[in-house]
């Protein structure tokens, strides 16, 4: 019940800056325990969040700082009781934007997500930090091809050895989308890439989850050519990453 109450208190955190009641679930108020305001001009989007074991949450997103106007990707770490412990910002110079979160067996947190590049369109990044100071560890870049635009969507990490496996989409030759998937090992290099889709349709990854040997990765696919798009997913081997 605790944890239910807590997400609930983030959900607030991301719909404004200004003090406001809280909201009625069937005509009662819900027993908040706390909540935390951001002091930024634009709230945090999309509220992606992890808890580890000692109930500290952790959020991400972007925020837009006044002084340039656009948008960096925003991390922070909130304790037990509603402190602020610390705050991550990545600014590669254009709008950046995380749209996943997870912590690793260490307990560093690790994101992901799309950067504007200076030539090259929107790149994915991944970005790991440390959990308990909010550092980054290191921060890496993928970029398909020319200008096109490449998003990461989500990642999953294997408990075993904080291998990463992040997926999204790139923009293909054509202008289209095509799933993409890639591994990363706890070091921060890349182990590999690889695609699936259509040349002349829109194919994008969501969702991916490891078990063991087991990857999957889901979205929505018009690989068939079919008028419209489908519930896909992928197997894949996550040694290599061959679709299985």
């Amino acid at each position: 019940m605790r944890k239910t109450v807590l997400i609930s208190s983030l959900c607030l955190l991301g719909i404004s800056a200004k003090t406001q009641a809280p909201p009625t679930i069937g005509g009662t108020v819900p027993n908040v325990d706390f909540s935390v305001y951001f002091p930024e001009r634009n709230s945090i989007a999309s509220i992606p969040s992890a808890i580890d074991a000692n109930s500290n949450a952790f959020i991400t997103g972007y925020t837009t700082p006044l002084a340039s106007g656009n948008r960096d990707a925003t991390t922070f770490k909130i304790n037990a009781q509603g402190a602020l412990m610390w705050t991550n910002y990545y600014n590669n110079g254009g709008n950046d934007n995380a749209k996943a979160i997870m912590l690793d067996q260490n307990g560093d947190v690790i994101i992901v997500g799309e950067s504007m590049g200076a030539t090259s369109g929107n790149d994915i990044f991944v970005s790991k930090i440390n959990g308990t100071t909010g550092v980054t560890i290191w921060t890496k870049r993928y970029t398909s091809n020319g200008s096109n635009n490449d998003v990461a969507n989500a990642l999953t990490i294997d408990p075993t050895n904080g291998d990463i496996f992040v997926t999204g989409y790139i923009t293909n030759t054509n202008g289209n989308k095509d799933y993409v998937f890639l591994k990363y090992n706890a070091a921060g290099t890349q182990q590999f890439v690889n695609t699936f889709g259509s040349t002349t349709l829109d194919d994008e990854a969501t969702g991916i989850a490891i078990n063991g040997n087991r990857l999957y990765i889901t979205g929505t696919s018009n690989n068939n050519n079919q008028v419209s798009a489908n519930i896909t997913t992928l197997k894949i081997n996550p040694n290599n990453g061959n679709i299985q």
